[in-house]
């Protein structure tokens, strides 16, 4: 498991304030002066926690756009937000904020929101890596093996899915045997889990 990097969009004197508090020794932290820079950096795939320190209103910057960009790279989103307003702090959870926070700060408050987001960032990174493990498994698959194979997700026998590719019931076993192997599977339930992984279209009916 990677170890999630926090990355801080926030003043100098926030920034000191959040140095004072102990993270756990598997956070990294990184303060950075722009999210929207920030956002469109080339950045290594790692689990992405984003801390927001919002003094007044919503920075222009934080706009409908960027908040879907942050979601798109599986970063999640934690912020603090200074602001009278309170439109602000509702449209950032309907965004998919983590937890919005105001002041006084608690520190135990800001910790409990950062490591939330944090292991919420590390299950969405691991759940990517299997997305992309399964569809690179998947693509190593003859196209009739891939027809198999997702029959055998729906749930149906050799027979039905003879009947239903046109094909001999020792063909569908034959076909069906070498993609497992492939895909390094042993049962129908190993299988549907790295269908659902993998995006494939379980439903479809066509060769």
């Amino acid at each position: 498991m990677q170890s999630p990097i926090v990355h801080v969009v926030c003043d100098a004197a926030f920034a000191r304030y959040l140095a004072d508090l102990r993270f756990p020794t598997r956070y990294r932290v990184d303060v950075v002066d722009s999210i929207a820079v920030w956002c469109a950096a080339r950045r290594p795939a790692t689990p992405t926690c984003v801390v927001v320190d919002v003094e007044d209103d919503a920075p222009p910057e934080l706009d409908a756009a960027l908040w879907s960009r942050l979601r798109a790279i599986g970063a999640t989103v934690v912020v603090v937000y200074r602001g009278a307003d309170l439109r602000f702090a509702v449209q950032a959870m309907r965004e998919g904020a983590v937890d919005v926070l105001a002041p006084p700060i608690d520190d135990t408050a800001l910790r409990a929101a950062i490591d939330a987001a944090a292991t919420q960032a590390i299950a969405s990174h691991e759940e990517a890596l299997r997305t992309v493990r399964a569809r690179h498994l998947f693509a190593t698959c003859t196209h009739r093996e891939r027809a198999v194979l997702t029959r055998v997700a729906r749930g149906l026998l050799n027979k039905q899915i003879a009947i239903d590719l046109a094909c001999t019931e020792s063909t569908v076993k034959v076909h069906r045997s070498r993609a497992m192997r492939k895909l390094g599977v042993r049962s129908p339930v190993q299988l549907i889990h790295l269908v659902e992984s993998a995006g494939v279209n379980a439903t479809r009916t066509a060769p």
